[in-house]
This record gives structure tokens, sequence and C-alpha cells, in this order.
């Protein structure tokens, strides 16, 4: 009998365990109000931020490539 409880226990911890990890991925993905205010963030193409702005482009530079404010709307002045 302890030994089912404790598979049951297991289970349980895994499935919360996994549903942690699913939704920290899903809130690292939403762009931040900090994303917004500094106007950028670091990612790849594939990995744009639900809700970035539609007048951000993505700028190709390997490892620091970013998602970025287009620099027309930030000289628009």
């Amino acid at each position: 009998m302890k030994i089912i409880k404790l598979l049951i226990v297991t289970g349980i911890t895994a499935i919360v365990m996994t549903t942690i990890v699913a939704l920290t991925a899903c809130t690292n993905n939403t762009i931040t109000e900090e994303d917004i205010a500094r106007g950028w963030y670091t990612a790849q193409e594939d990995e744009k931020k639900i809700d970035t702005p539609d007048n951000w482009i993505w700028i190709e530079d390997g490892e620091n490539s970013k998602w970025i404010e287009s620099v027309t709307e930030m000289m628009d002045y």
C-alpha cells in the first residue's frame, strides 16, 4: 500500500513540475514591458515573442540577433 501511495505522489509531483515548466516557457515567449521600454530583446528570427509590436524588425547578428523597434519609428520626432 505504501508503494502505491508513493507512486501516486511521485506521479502527481511529475505532472505539477511539467506544468510549471510549460507555464514558464509560455511566460518567456511574451514580450515584457521591460523589452518594450528598452526597444529590443535578444532572439532568433523564429523566436519572436508574442505581442511584439508590428513595427519591430529582426536584426541578424549571430548569437546577438535581436528584435528591435523600427529605427524609422525611433527617429520619428
